[in-house]
């Protein structure tokens, strides 16, 4: 099966878009997607529906070929406002917990939710000093989702912080890359208790 992301993914990235620079510039964004993505887009994205990895992969490098001339690493700031939107809407579940450690273990729940076909993600430690996330078996996780999934772990893990005791001591990034020769991805951050 062809890797495939969630509808309410490519509409949460056009509400984010929307709000971050205007509908111009999402058109702009739109314009410069590949005519296969044009097409999927033409027709109603449906929340609960899923779409072919390959156009979200094609709008997040438009995106960053429309506007990172204007903000650097555009794609980490909307993933840190799209994982800010989920662990407030969607995941908010998850901030109840109460605990940071259960709370980063518990994030390998959310992956199969965004994506299908794509690997899995696997949470490999949950210690302040040393946490580290994996995603296994999804080669073709491009760059400019690489970007937006640290940034995703910073806002998620930000939203989350007063609610479960912790705070970021370093921001997530990417420490591994399948395009590097990685046999997976791999991100790592620290974080600390609050006192």
């Amino acid at each position: 099966m062809a890797a495939e992301a969630a509808g309410w993914i490519f509409l949460g990235t056009f509400r984010i878009l929307k709000d971050l620079y205007g509908g111009p510039a999402f058109q702009q964004v739109i314009a410069d997607t590949l005519p296969g993505t044009q097409q999927v887009f033409a027709e109603k994205i449906r929340f609960l529906g899923w779409y072919p990895y390959s156009c979200y992969a094609d709008l997040l490098r438009a995106i960053q070929r429309q506007l990172e001339k204007k903000e650097g690493e555009i794609c980490r700031r909307l993933g840190e406002a799209s994982g800010r939107a989920s662990l407030k809407k969607t995941f908010r579940v998850y901030k109840e917990i109460g605990d940071p450690e259960r709370l980063i273990l518990s994030s390998s729940k959310v992956w199969n939710k965004h994506f299908r076909g794509a690997g899995k993600l696997e949470t490999v430690s949950a210690l302040p000093e040393n946490t580290r996330w994996r995603i296994l078996g999804f080669d073709e996780m491009c760059a400019a989702h690489c970007l937006l999934h640290a940034g995703w772990l910073k806002g998620g893990l930000s939203e989350a912080a007063s609610s479960v005791g912790m705070e970021l001591v370093t921001d997530p990034v990417e420490t591994a890359c399948t395009r590097n020769g990685a046999p997976h991805h791999e991100f790592f951050c620290t974080w600390k208790y609050k006192t």
